[in-house]
């Protein structure tokens, strides 16, 4: 090998760690489109751990959880709980999360 072979690799190893430097703004990752906006509303949870104390405990904390992403906003509970179609044999209470 000829003695100018290792200052060969170095320069072209510094042209490539350089070259990487400037052109990673260009080559990385774009910043991903606005999502549409999303209204949900949370259903009730059946507390089956028999525990009185996670009754009415899942359902907010969900909620505040959901609600940190910017393009989600969810319904008042209270507010529409009137307009929600009651259980029925036909609809049972396991699927009006899915109709609503």
């Amino acid at each position: 090998m000829p003695p100018y072979a290792k200052w060969v690799g170095a320069g072209l190893a510094l042209v490539l760690v350089t070259s990487g430097y400037f052109l990673r703004g260009k080559l990385g990752t774009h910043p991903a489109a606005p999502h549409a906006p999303v209204t949900l509303l949370i259903a009730d949870f059946e507390n089956k751990t028999g525990d009185s104390v996670f009754d009415g405990t899942l359902e907010p904390m969900l909620g505040v959880a959901l609600e940190g992403a910017p393009f989600i906003s969810l319904y008042n509970r209270g507010k529409h709980a009137k307009s929600l179609p009651n259980c029925s044999p036909e609809l049972p209470c396991w699927m009006i999360g899915w109709v609503v």
